[in-house]
């Protein structure tokens, strides 16, 4: 809720060594390339095994925080591995463009079927041919849907997607 007090805080530090040690949660990602453009190191506790080291049922943040601190101190902090910051975009390309395979193969895989549907087994894989072919033999109703998906085929093909 509050970044800039918090990069103003982490910035006044200056270049004291510094590690950070905070239990997992959702989004952090601002947080960690913060840390990593300040040079700091950031270690990330489990959360399960955080919560199951810690005896006592009854959860505040200021138990959690005397908790996490007590592991520390008795070097029982169970970090989790994550990957270095430099690679992230790289991991967030690679994640994409997975993405947009499975969305490739579901566009082709659905044109196949039409193919197959309207008697078109002859050929495997999708080419020109074929796709000539499909747009020629589908029924009228499904002339729109057909355009589309080979719309989102073009542009996987193009790289505009």
């Amino acid at each position: 809720m509050h970044t800039d007090e918090a990069e103003q805080y982490d910035r006044s530090l200056g270049s004291v060594k510094v590690r950070v040690d905070v239990e997992a949660t959702g989004s952090y990602g601002w947080f960690r390339r913060l840390l990593s453009a300040l040079s700091y190191e950031l270690l990330v506790g489990d959360a399960a095994q955080i919560r199951a080291s810690n005896p006592r049922k009854q959860k505040t943040d200021k138990r959690d925080a005397e908790h996490i601190l007590s592991l520390l101190v008795a070097s029982r902090f169970p970090a989790i591995w994550q990957p270095p910051a430099e690679n992230e975009q790289l991991r967030q390309l690679l994640m994409h463009r997975s993405r947009m395979v499975r969305m490739r193969t579901r566009v082709i895989n659905q044109l196949d079927g039409m193919a197959k549907n309207e008697g078109l087994c002859v050929s495997s894989g999708w080419s020109q041919k074929r796709r000539q072919a499909v747009e020629v033999r589908v029924p009228r109703w499904s002339h729109d849907e057909t355009d589309r998906m080979i719309g989102r085929l073009d542009s996987f093909r193009e790289g505009r997607v």
